[in-house]
Order: structure tokens, then sequence, then C-alpha cells
């Protein structure tokens, strides 16, 4: 085991390049966890001194209570097996769940000095992870912990000897206050949908699998979500009409339509140019394809960031619609921006809407608060990645959100010789183009 470097007062960052250079294997190795209660978590002190270090092994369904960090901050990096960061917000009579994040091997996980949180083990496998405090936690007196179910809020006495309602005896409690709060989970919120890192960020394989299950869960209602929200129907339609337009001054014989989804918004564009094209769509999701088909689109299910997915011929116009942020890194929109020219025939136009992280009314703000807070670019993120659910969904979506100089590198990179950026709004002024830096999506027309 590592031996902490000799500090006087540790700040969080000493905390972190400790936590960081601990070997894996090696502790794993060395590590002999007690016996205890079935459904309780295990600890192994390893160190006290600059900071508390402890291994702890959580068993299958394991989980904290929900407790308040009161004195003392540090970091907690997952050994083996996954853990979920739950954290909270305790504000007047209301507790609101604001945030679900996920830990596998190698993530870690800063908790400051005043963090409302639980740790929990969703595998039926045990997992394991090290915690690093400071000061070191010399006992769990005074620590509040919260029970949502009865909005019980308890006060750890000098005999405790966890952060967990079920490891501690009733007289472990200095204090017990009953009907405290009033519980807020994050799924019973109004957003429709939410950020849930992932760390460290998986592969591209791993995501890409997982977006084609969060669009198959959707599948079925995705049209109609998408309509019965005004400005979202507002947008669709002014980018269909912008990109129709262009089309109607052009011959069009095939148009190659990327994340398709259903294949509404081909449709209804080829609809609107007045124009007679076949279209191929391409899609990862099966049941995405499947309403695609019903359309009447020729479509190709695949990842078209990889070689799997292979196209035939050129296309006069070539669209990505709300999904070009879906792919997971610089590399993979480079090499899929010359795959497209490549498959552009002479002259021919390729149409894409970027989401824009400095727009005011999406989630920007918040990305770079959550890079910042788990410094998610040391753990494989690019600037402007998230990962989100839809509320009451089960499987996470990636998306980028981009810098106006960031998508002129990638095109000039691409070997794309014209290109036009401009705005066009989103949740404001809908489907409308302008000049706003603050507002609205990014939209791209190159040739």
């Amino acid at each position: 085991m590592t031996q902490p470097p000799e500090l006087s007062v540790p700040t969080a960052t000493d905390i972190w390049n400790y936590i960081q250079s601990v070997d894996p294997a090696r502790l794993l190795s060395e590590l002999e966890f007690p016996q205890v209660a079935q459904g309780a978590y295990a600890r192994v002190p390893l160190f006290t001194e600059p900071f508390e270090v402890t291994a702890i092994k959580w068993p299958g369904k394991g989980k904290s209570a929900i407790h308040k960090h009161d004195g003392f901050f540090g970091a907690v990096r997952v050994l083996q097996g996954v853990l979920v960061n739950r954290a909270y917000d305790h504000s007047g009579s209301v507790l609101k769940e604001v945030e679900i994040s996920e830990f596998k091997a190698g993530g870690v996980v800063e908790e400051p000095d005043g963090t409302i949180h639980l740790l929990e083990n969703p595998s039926e496998e045990a997992s394991i992870s090290l915690h690093v405090y400071y000061p070191p936690i010399s006992t769990f007196e005074g620590m509040e912990l919260y029970e949502p179910e009865l909005g019980s809020i308890g006060t750890l006495g000098s005999g405790a000897v966890s952060a967990s309602w079920r490891s501690e005896e009733p007289n472990h409690f200095a204090q017990l206050r009953e009907n405290a709060f009033y519980y807020e989970p994050i799924l019973e919120s109004e957003q429709s949908h939410y950020i849930t890192p992932l760390v460290p960020k998986p592969s591209s394989a791993e995501i890409a699998s997982e977006l084609g299950k969060y669009y198959d869960e959707q599948a079925q209602v995705y049209d109609s979500n998408d309509l019965k929200r005004e400005w979202r129907k507002q947008y669709t339609r002014g980018v269909n009409n912008i990109i129709a337009k262009a089309l109607k001054e052009h011959t069009v014989h095939r148009m190659l339509s990327l994340c398709c989804g259903t294949g509404r918004r081909a449709a209804s564009i080829r609809e609107l140019s007045g124009l007679d094209f076949s279209i191929t769509g391409v899609d990862i999701s099966p049941m995405m394809c499947e309403k695609a088909r019903e359309r009447g689109l020729d479509v190709v299910q695949g990842d078209i960031s990889t070689s799997e997915c292979e196209l035939s011929g050129t296309f006069e116009v070539i669209t990505y619609l709300y999904a070009f942020g879906h792919l997971t890194d610089r590399e993979s929109r480079l090499s899929v921006l010359r795959t497209c020219k490549k498959h552009l025939s002479q002259g021919g136009i390729f149409f894409a809407d970027l989401f824009c992280l400095n727009n005011i009314h999406e989630w920007g703000a918040d990305i770079t608060s959550y890079h910042q807070k788990y410094r998610l670019e040391e753990q494989g993120y690019e600037p402007g990645d998230v990962f989100y659910k839809r509320t009451g969904g089960n499987h996470r979506a990636f998306l980028h959100y981009f810098r106006r100089e960031e998508i002129v590198e990638l095109f000039k990179e691409a070997g794309f010789e014209q290109v036009e950026i401009s705005k066009i709004g989103y949740t404001e002024d809908s489907g409308i183009l302008h000049n706003r830096s603050d507002e609205g999506m990014y939209w791209v027309m190159a040739r």
C-alpha cells in the first residue's frame, strides 16, 4: 500500500493526487476484510496520517445511509465493481435529490465538506472502494443520517460505528427527529431529462451500445413527445423548411439521413421540397430503424462511426440532425465528417445542427460545473461531454456540446471547402436563424 506523503495541512488536490497514485491491483491483493452482519459493509482502516485512508467492501445491493459531511472532506476511488453516488440538497423542510452519478473501477468522486450523499452498490456482486478524508474521522459522533421514507434525521452518538442505519443500534443515536423533512427524488421532478455522470468515461463501443438501447426505449413515443412540445415542433419544422428550401435549388437524386430516428424528419424534408428522391437512413437503434422503414426509407442499422456501417455511392445531400453530438469523441466526429465528404457528390451539401455549450437555456453551465466538480477531463472526458437519462428511463445517452471554434477546426480538418456556421433558435425563437452567441443551436451547412 502506498504510504501517504508527509503534509502539514492536506488540500483536496493533495488527496486527489494520492488516491490516483494508488496501485489498485496491489492494494486489492493485500486487503483482508473482517466478517460483518449480512447486508452491512466492511471497513479496513489503513492510515490516519496525514489523512485517513480506509478501504470499504460493499455487499451486493449494499449502501450507506444518506449522511452529511460536516467538518471534513475527501475523495473515493472505486477499486473493483461499481458505486452510485446520490447527492442531495437540504433546504428548509425539503431534502431534494439533485444528482445520480455512477463510478466504475478507476473512477474517483471528490466529497467536499458539507456534502450530503449516499454511496450504493447497484450490482449483485461486491464492490470495493478506497476512501481518503481530512481530517481523519476519529468518531462518527455528531454525523447526521437521513431516512427519506420516514423523513427522519438521526444524529449519531459516541457509540456509532458507521454511516449506516442498518449497522447502528437505537442507543447509538444521540438524537432522532421524525417528520423532519419532505423528500423529493430526482425521478419525480418535472424535468424531462437529467444529467447523470458516468466515470470514468466508457469506451466508444459501450457508449454506442447504451445509446441504441436509450433510443429503443423511446421509439414508440419519440414522435409524439417531439410534437407535443410547441417549441420543439417549431424548431424541427424550421430546420426542415431551411433544408427543403435549399434543396429546391439543386438536383437531388439521393439523400442520406444520418441518425434518421423514425424517419419522420427526412420524409418531411422530402415532402416540403416537392422533389422526388430516395432516402437512405442510418440509425443505431433497431426499433428506430423499424419505424423509419415503415416510412419508406432504405435503412442501414449500425454505428456510422465504425467500419461495420457501410455506405454505397454518393448523395447530393446528407443530413445529421439533432444527433451529431452523440458521436463519442473528436476522433469519431472527424472520421464521420470525412466519411460524409467522401459520399457527397460534386456540389453536394451537408447539413447539421449542433448543441451549443454557451446556450443560456441549455445544460452548458451545468456541464461545466460537473466537469470541475468531478475533474472529468482527468477521467477521460472531453470539454462539453455529458451523459443524461430521460426521467423514468433505464438507459443513458451521451451528448457533446460544442464551441464555435471547435466546429471550425473539425470541418477544416475534415477537408470541407465551404462551411457556413450560424445560430438557430432552439427553445427561444425556435427554428429561426439568428446571430446571438448565447442562445440556440449551431447551424452548419458545408459543401
